[in-house]
């Protein structure tokens, strides 16, 4: 599947404060805004998780300073989830100029995995993983379940 940059729409279930977002039409420059505690910073983590294939090493302290908080999985894996639900899991989609779907599944092994899904993967010492075809909007059909990558536009 070619990479292809630029989200047109983002999808967020059961995500922190966040039991379902969607962002319908992206550009190629988007704002956050928003008063403290509201869901910015999640917005963020849920775009690392979403086009990072490192993203379990760099979430913890990308935009939050999560050292020496104790026990990882209870004082910050579980608060990933939308009311600490750790039984359903976070799922991730996005849509850009040629594909749709490409969507990502994130939770414990004790998850549900959701229909449709490839099994569960192993994602750092606690997450698992699971993905979903992507959908040519060009040719129709199945792409596979290709990565899209990103990229940071110097100022």
């Amino acid at each position: 599947m070619r990479q292809s940059r630029v989200l047109e729409k983002l999808k967020i279930e059961n995500f922190r404060r966040f039991k379902k977002l969607e962002f319908t039409r992206l550009k190629r420059v988007n704002l956050i805004a928003g008063k403290n505690n509201t869901g910015k910073t999640g917005v963020l983590e849920a775009l690392l998780m979403l086009l990072d294939k490192s993203w379990g090493e760099q979430l913890v302290t990308a935009f939050r300073n999560c050292t020496n908080i104790g026990d990882l999985t209870e004082n910050y894996w579980k608060w990933l989830f939308c009311n600490r639900d750790t039984s359903r899991p976070i799922i991730l989609t996005a849509d850009t100029e040629e594909y749709g779907g490409y969507t990502r599944a994130f939770g414990f092994p004790s998850t549900q995995l959701p229909v449709g899904y490839d099994g569960w993967q192993k994602q750092g010492p606690v997450f698992n993983f699971a993905r979903r075809d992507a959908v040519s909007k060009k040719k129709g059909g199945s792409v596979g379940r290709g990565e899209l990558t990103y990229g940071v536009v110097p100022l």
